[in-house]
């Protein structure tokens, strides 16, 4: 009687706290998590900024005066709540898409690539700060374009444009709407800001919007949009119908949001709200020890854990802020001034916080090119399996 072997089952490699294995197993690097993951952070990544943007709105409309009153409000809670923080983890964020953890060896070579480009770009306020604000602005639209097209990806199941001309046109219009399309519909306001922003600098550059520029940057934006709406009828079959209107009305949000709200308000809100807590979204992704606590629905406990994660960095950017202010606190013109001040620094923090999220991108295969023309971003649900609504 023959006895059959049987077959000898390896035990998994075990992880350490950061998820690392022994590289006896393939990296997990993935497109995006499972969409059962996704679907459990679904509420969390969009309830709260869709309902921070409508009641923005709703108080714009009853009460503009309160809201002028309070128009630096959330820029300022921004340094501790979601904004400031949402960047503080960025250093951790190689280690943990490889599973390793994050020593000293893999993290310090890191913060000092970080803070020489923060240097760099301070240095750049100082000599030329048209120059400074400019690309602050447009790094900035294609930087929040490019969060929300992870969310369109991940949490909304829009299937990938299969070029890289579709991917960025993406960028463009949701960028686009808290950036460009904000000051052409309140050009004063925008004047006003960058004049502020560049006379902290000794610039007193004019920024004024003309009518004829207002006129041909809007038709240049309808067309975008026209191109974005094109795109997303055409991936409709692809995805659950109510996740192809949430983008469609996500899009009509950002739009009346930005059109009605003074960009003050309305920029401080969505980069506290909206750009930041959907990139945390991502970071919880990020750590594959928080998989399994997203699968039991112990996403606070993930939250949690991101929020301690953050506090140092946080501290850091903090004090780089006050060492900047406190020397020109005599030239500064009261809150305004901080305010500025504060924005410059945000610009100096950005250029870094982009080029690890291109990183992010390209590593996580989100680009056209990464993951080849036909190759899906995110697994078909299987037949009869639950979308998460």
């Amino acid at each position: 009687m023959s006895v059959q072997a049987r077959p000898v089952v390896r035990p998994p490699s075990r992880p350490d706290r950061e998820g690392q294995t022994d590289g006896s197993t393939p990296l997990s690097i993935f497109p995006v998590p499972a969409p059962s993951s996704c679907a459990v952070l679904r509420p969390w990544v969009l309830y709260p900024s869709w309902a921070a943007c409508l009641v923005v709105l709703a108080a714009w409309l009853a009460a503009p005066r309160a809201v002028t009153a309070l128009q630096y409000t959330p820029l300022a809670l921004s340094v501790v709540l979601f904004g400031l923080p949402h960047g503080a983890l960025d250093h951790l964020v190689p280690s943990r898409l490889r599973r390793q953890a994050p020593t000293p060896r893999r993290v310090l070579p890191l913060i000092g690539g970080y803070l020489g480009l923060v240097a760099a770009y301070l240095l750049l306020w100082f000599v030329a700060p048209v120059v400074a604000l400019t690309a602050f602005l447009v790094i900035a639209l294609l930087h929040w374009g490019q969060g929300d097209c992870f969310v369109l990806l991940a949490f909304l199941r829009r299937p990938p444009p299969r070029t890289m001309a579709g991917m960025a046109l993406l960028w463009l219009v949701r960028g686009a709407l808290p950036i460009a399309f904000s000051a052409l519909m309140h050009p004063a306001a925008f004047t006003a800001a960058a004049r502020g922003i560049s006379r902290t600098w000794g610039s007193y550059a004019a920024w004024t919007i003309t009518p004829a520029f207002q006129a041909g940057g809007l038709a240049v934006f309808a067309a975008l949009v026209l191109g974005y709406v094109v795109l997303a009828v055409g991936a409709r079959r692809h995805a659950p119908a109510y996740l192809f209107w949430t983008d469609l009305g996500e899009t009509a949000l950002l739009f009346v949001f930005f059109w009605v709200v003074p960009p003050l308000v309305a920029v401080g809100v969505y980069f506290c709200l909206w750009h930041s807590t959907r990139h945390i979204a991502r970071l919880v992704l990020c750590r594959e020890a928080n998989l399994g606590l997203i699968e039991r629905r112990r996403v606070p406990y993930c939250l949690r854990g991101v929020a301690r994660d953050a506090v140092p960095m946080t501290l850091g950017a903090i004090a780089i802020f006050f060492v900047f202010a406190v020397p020109r606190s005599g030239s500064l013109n009261g809150l305004d001034g901080l305010i500025w001040l504060y924005l410059a620094l945000v610009a100096a923090l950005t250029l870094p916080h982009v080029i690890l999220v291109l990183w992010m991108d390209y590593t996580q295969k989100l680009w056209p090119a990464r993951r080849g023309v036909f190759a899906p971003i995110v697994a078909p649900l299987p037949t009869g399996a639950t979308t998460g609504r």
